[in-house]
């Protein structure tokens, strides 16, 4: 589950290195970083003006940082972590550049929570194997039984795509993907480091 921060409100949040930061709301929000400067106080520089019912995703930070959050006239949603996102939002959220995993690999967290994931399966068929349980956990700041849901491409003319399981990360439904077609998946947390994905149609 996201954060929330109330309307007027802000907050100090500190990230580790390599972490994101996720925020939306249904009013403009204004996210500011930390600059340190040895000898001088600190001060603050804006990261990013949020447009309202707009969801930012910031790029993974090299190294830790310090930012300040905004809310404006509404309640602010906020989460932090290799993978930030808001599943408060899930369905109403702006899409960002898809995921691709064009050759045998895993499924990660972080190409599913693009929530589109595409594949040419050019030179070959593609196995995608879902991140374990406990990868999902870390990655992912999700209370048990929240979900999102998720599409894989197959724009491929000649090879399948096929989702499988993981330790402590169970698939239901077929996995395959044929070719020049799509489906739509469901992740669910069913307990601490265990997720279950379905396959919705």
């Amino acid at each position: 589950m996201s954060n929330r921060l109330p309307a007027n409100g802000l907050i100090e949040l500190t990230v580790a290195a390599a972490d994101r930061i996720a925020v939306w709301s249904r009013a403009p929000v204004k996210v500011y970083q930390r600059l340190g400067v040895p000898n001088f106080p600190a001060t603050f520089s804006l990261l990013q003006a949020v447009a309202a019912n707009t969801e930012y995703r910031s790029a993974a930070f090299a190294t830790g940082a310090v930012l300040r959050i905004e809310a404006g006239a509404a309640d602010v949603f906020y989460a932090a972590g290799v993978t930030a996102v808001i599943t408060e939002n899930i369905g109403r959220r702006a899409q960002p550049a898809p995921g691709t995993l064009n050759a045998t690999g895993t499924l990660t967290a972080l190409l599913m929570a693009t929530g589109i994931v595409t594949s040419t399966t050019g030179a070959g068929a593609v196995v995608a194997t879902l991140d374990t349980g406990t990868v999902m956990d870390a990655a992912l700041d999700m209370d048990i039984d929240e979900s999102f849901e998720w599409a894989v491409i197959n724009t491929g003319g000649a090879n399948a795509f096929t989702v499988t399981a993981a330790a402590t990360h169970t698939l239901e439904g077929s996995g395959v993907v044929a070719l020049t077609s799509s489906a739509v998946f469901r992740t669910r947390k069913t307990a601490a480091n265990t997720f279950v994905t379905s396959r919705l149609g």
